[in-house]
């Protein structure tokens, strides 16, 4: 039986974003407009990713070592996984995932 995970809200320039998180790596983070900031300190991964994000927005961080694990469909992790080999500061299309992916009509 797997502990139930831990979440956190994040304050962001960008608006908030919500974490959830297990003892050992980030499992999802998501822009959420109707969440409120928590008041609880993170720990763990989320602690670490708390760190991350505030040297991310001041400009000071392209990279991330926030040990991830994401769930999701072999697709689902197949995109996250060509997400993940986009430079810093670099944008791709649907279309050029999709290509990348090997199969051009993936775009939905």
């Amino acid at each position: 039986m797997s502990a139930a995970p831990l979440r956190a809200v994040y304050a962001t320039p960008l608006g908030p974003m919500t974490a959830t998180a297990d003892a050992d790596a980030l499992r999802s983070l998501w822009f959420t407009p109707e969440a409120t900031p928590d008041d609880t300190r993170p720990f763990g991964p989320l602690k670490q990713l708390e760190a991350e994000l505030a040297a991310y927005f001041l400009g000071e961080l392209t990279e991330f070592a926030t040990p991830i694990d994401p769930r999701g469909t072999p697709f689902q992790r197949r995109v996250w996984d060509q997400l993940l080999r986009i430079p810093c500061g670099e944008t791709r299309s649907y279309a050029a995932i999709a290509r990348a992916l090997g199969d051009p009509k993936a775009t939905r």
